[in-house]
Parts: structure tokens; sequence; C-alpha cells
């Protein structure tokens, strides 16, 4: 279920099937003014939405007819959440909420038909009566568990959420502070055995950048700081209610932590011109010149990765650059390392321990994990140095003008999944996933995928993963498609010659994992359309059946309309898609 109500990017708003909390003092409201909307926060609330979705024929159906595995996500506590600690405002405030985590953990466990052991085998309760207390939440939860069917299938259900650390790139990372100067990120690069030559080219590529603190440059920070207070003034009273006075005030302190030490002047620049166009042309900022952005040193900013707002998810939890996200996630978890601790195990030794034994020892024909988010790769490759699609008019737009320079990279499309710990996702999936010969499962993301790993080294196995797509909620094609826009929007007018960009996306991200340094290959990708998979097991082979179906048919709208006393006319526009695991090979039927 969706802990929101009202929320355009998951739901349509005003419909036979939306949603009013009858706690509505206990709900949490988010946004401001006419972009209000609320999500569930009390054990009423959410009480409330498991309730509803429950009377669901069909679904009631499904329970009635199929035992159930089930596990969590984000959304059954709250959009992209990481422990108890919400995104919805991107950085603009607080969003630990321990109580809301818990009140929806013990809805879930009321609700939810879930084997989970420590609510359903306390002592001295009654044979399948439910007893929660705290010791059994957050942050001492545990779901993950496995289950073997006869001798062909052990099943390893895992938990991606409750114990995964922040993500790495932070919503409100001022796009011109540089996270590794050009000394740190030289030696960082050197000691994880880089050559020199090639370090250079990578510092090279870098942004250039200034000690805004020196005597120099003391009109330019004087006047990034009215500038900078302006602006996370506008940002804060967008996202949070409060008054002009409060606003400021969390404004200026925002600047001032802000505006100092090594930032990047071309970020810094395109600011600086947008304040100018603003304002008179007898105005003092004119005089100033644009800061230097040659000639000077190089480093990895937040805007090297993609971060051009003060607070946002576009650049840091999705669409960020990949090859620079890499270094910085690495440096980032060598650093956790030094301290005693990690930046990327979203499974914490327990989980990924229990996981080694569970495959380590598993005598089953097929060895499988479900996975709430997908071990899919998802990357658009849009630099010079990218695979050649096989699509002549797509290779002729992206070899064109019309994509801007700043764009001529690869980017990770969400870094919210396993995209997002990349060093810890490449050793997971080689030493335990590969080593044994692990298929996955995954959602979440609202597509399709198909992907082989490379075979482990030491046993030769390769494991596999089939993502499946949403039933209804919006796909992430659409989603992308309204993140690029967003970019688009602020790198100046979109070019007509990208209006189509949206229907390539599929064979953008099959044709990502085709360069040398990508491990992974994505054989099958559906990033429009819905649907369910069906696994089928026995001693000899893994079949997976794609059942899909795009939003719209023949410009007809199948997602919202109705079609549960019209079932025929429903399947008719359903697309079957085949897969075959058999002695190690993927073969599409």
């Amino acid at each position: 279920m969706y802990e929101t109500t009202g929320d355009s990017q998951f739901q349509s708003v005003g419909g036979a099937r939306s949603i009013e909390f009858t706690d509505n003092e206990g709900a949490l409201t988010i946004g401001v003014g006419d972009n209000k909307t609320q999500a569930a926060n009390s054990l009423d609330n959410y009480r409330q939405l498991y309730k509803t979705y429950r009377t669901d024929e069909l679904l009631q159906r499904v329970h009635e007819r199929f035992p159930m595995i089930a596990i969590w996500d984000d959304h059954e506590f709250s959009d992209d959440s990481w422990g108890d600690t919400a995104t919805y405002l991107d950085g603009a405030g607080d969003e630990k909420q321990t109580q809301r985590k818990k009140n929806s953990e013990i809805a879930y466990f009321e609700f939810m038909p879930i084997d989970h052991e420590q609510p359903h085998t306390q002592a001295g309760l009654a044979a399948g009566a439910i007893g929660i207390n705290e010791e059994h939440l957050f942050p001492n939860t545990r779901i993950y568990r496995d289950f073997q069917f006869g001798q062909h299938l052990h099943l390893a259900m895992t938990d991606f959420r409750t114990n995964r650390p922040d993500h790495i790139l932070p919503e409100d990372a001022f796009p011109a502070a540089v996270a590794m100067d050009q000394a740190t990120l030289s030696t960082f690069l050197l000691g994880a055995g880089m050559a020199q030559a090639r370090v250079d080219g990578i510092v090279s590529q870098m942004s250039p950048y200034v000690n805004i603190d020196d005597a120099m440059f003391a009109p330019y920070k004087a006047t990034f700081l009215e500038v900078f207070t302006g602006l996370y003034m506008q940002e804060l009273m967008a996202r949070v209610e409060l008054s002009q006075a409060d606003a400021f005030a969390q404004a200026q302190q925002r600047a001032v932590a802000a505006v100092k030490g090594n930032l990047t002047t071309t970020y810094l620049n395109q600011v600086l011109a947008g304040a100018k166009a603003a304002l008179p042309a007898e105005h003092p900022i004119q005089m100033l010149p644009a800061l230097p952005e040659t000639d000077i040193a190089q480093g990895l900013a937040f805007y090297t990765m993609g971060k051009t707002s003060l607070f946002g998810f576009i650049g840091s939890r999705y669409l960020v650059v990949k090859d620079t996200y890499d270094i910085y996630a690495g440096y980032r978890e060598y650093v956790a390392n030094l301290q005693g601790g990690t930046a990327q195990k979203a499974f914490d030794d327990r989980q990924t321990n229990w996981l080694a034994q569970t495959f380590g020892t598993s005598t089953s024909t097929w060895k499988m994990l479900g996975s709430s988010v997908s071990f899919s790769p998802l990357i658009f490759d849009l630099s010079a140095s990218r695979a050649d699609s096989g699509l002549s008019l797509l290779e002729g737009v992206l070899d064109s003008e019309a994509i801007p320079a700043a764009l001529k990279q690869r980017f990770y499309l969400e870094a919210d999944q396993w995209d997002g710990f990349p060093q810890f996702k490449s050793s997971f999936v080689d030493n335990v996933m590969s080593q044994f010969g692990v298929i996955s499962l995954g959602g979440d993301v609202h597509s399709s995928y198909v992907t082989e790993h490379k075979p482990n080294a030491v046993t030769g196995k390769r494991s596999f993963n089939f993502t499946t797509s949403s039933v209804s909620s919006g796909t992430f094609g659409s989603f992308l498609e309204n993140g690029m826009n967003q970019i688009f929007a602020q790198l100046g007018e979109v070019p007509a010659a990208l209006s189509d960009l949206p229907f390539y996306f599929d064979p953008l991200v099959q044709s990502a994992t085709k360069r040398d340094d990508i491990t992974d290959d994505m054989v099958f990708s559906r990033m429009w359309e819905h649907g369910v998979a069906i696994v089928e097991v026995d001693a000899e082979q893994v079949l997976v059946n794609f059942h899909n179906t795009g939003s719209t048919f023949h410009n007809m709208d199948t997602v919202t309309r109705n079609y549960y006393d019209d079932a025929e006319s429903f399947l008719s526009k359903v697309r079957l898609y085949k897969f075959k695991v058999m002695d190690g090979v993927l073969t599409q039927l």
C-alpha cells in the first residue's frame, strides 16, 4: 500500500479510490499552500489504509486463493525512507520519525499475512494470536527469513529498509560544496591502485574551485551570502509551513553554513548570472565579474555528481552522475570503514552473514533471494564513449547539440535502490549471489527488467535478477520523463529533438550495460508497462513469465478504468514475455 493519500507521483487525486483519513489531526501534512497533501502518521491512519485496501474484491480473492510471503519496502512507512527517517522534505527539515515508524510496523503486523517470528511465536499467546510490543519494533525489527519448498527451491526474503544507512548524497547538499578537494581525490585514487596518468585525466574532468574564504574573494562571499539567503528562504517557504521571520532565520543560518571553504566556481557563476539577470543594471552586483574556471584546482563537488538544487531528489536519490558518484561512494565507504562503520551496507552484518550461511549450506536445486528493490543496473549512458544502441535516430540525437554538454555523461537513474551502494552491491552480488548461483526477484521500481550478472571466478556460477513492475501506480518511465524535464528546464529551453527521447528509455538502459566496465548485462527492459511476474521451478529449470500491459491501449486508459466486470477485455491487452534459466544459461523464449 501507499502511505500517502494524494501524492501525484503515485496516485490519482479525487478518483473513486481516493482516501481521506478519519483521524485527520493525527495525519502528517506535507507541502504548503495548494500543494498540501497528507501521509499516514498515527496508528489509526496506517490501519485505515490497510482496511481500505482490503475492501478490494480482487485482492480479497488473491488472499483467499494464495499463500503470501510478504516483505516491506519504503511506502509501508514512508517514501524512500531509511530506518526511521522520511525524505518528503529533501533535507529542508528534520524527518526522523521513530514513533511513526513503529506505528507503521504495528499496522503491518496486524494486517499483513506475514509469519514474522517475533510477533507470532511469543510464549503465553494462544495459537495464531499476534502479540506485539516494543521489543519487536524498530530498531529491533527482524522480518528477514527463509523458506524451503521440497527439494528444488530455497527462498530467502530480505529487508532492505530497516538497517540501511542514509542515501550517500544528502538531499540538502550544497551543490557548490567540494566533497573531495584535488589532493584528497588524487590520494584516494592512487591509493586504490590507479595509475598516475589516469588519475590526472580524472582530475582534469572535475569541477574548478576556489576557497571562498580567501581575502581576494571577500566581495563574492558577501554577495553569495545574500543571494543564497534569499534562495534558501524561497525554497524553505515552498516546502515547510514557516513564518517569514523563521524562514529568514533558517535561510541565513543555512547560507552561512554553505558559503564557506572550497566551492566550485562553475555552479557559483551560474547563480551569479541568474542574480544579475534578475537585478537592475545599476545594482552593485553587476560589477562582479565571473569567478575563474580555468587554471585553478579541480575537485569533486556535489554539483559534479548532478546536484543542482538546494533541496531535491534529482542529483541525490535520482539521476546522479555515475562515474563521479562511484568515486565518492567508494571514498565515503573508505572513511566510514576507518571509523569502524559503513556507508553502504543496506543489509547489516547480521543479515548479510545469515544470507551467506543460508545459501552456502542450502542443498536445494534453486536458491532465490526476494529483494524489495532491484539488483538490475539502471543507467543511462549519454556519453561519447557509450555503446551503440543500434538505433540510428537515437544515436543521432545523442550525438547532436540537442543534448547539453553537461548531460553527456552516465547517470544512475535511481540511487535509492542497490545502485546507490555500488561497492557493496558489487561485492554482495559476486561473493554471495553469483558464488551460489542465486536468482534474485525484485520490485519497487514500477518497471520490468531481466539481468544476468558476471560469473563468479571460483564457482563459475552466475546470478540473475528478475524485477517486476507495479500493477497500477505510475510507471518508472513516466517518473523519469518528469525528472528529465526538470533537468532540461534548469538548463534552458528543451530542444524539440528531445521530445521523443522517453520512447527510447528501454534501449538506453539496456545499451548502457554493454560497456566493458559494467559487469551486469541487462537483457530486457520495460519502463512504460505495468504487470506481474509468475515464477515456476522444477528440477531442471526456472521459468519466469512477465504478464504486462501498457498504461494506455490505442489511446485508451487501461489503468484507472475498472475492468472487474470485463476481465476478458483487459486480459486481451496483456503481453507475455517468457524467460528460462537452465544449466546456468538465461534464454528468452
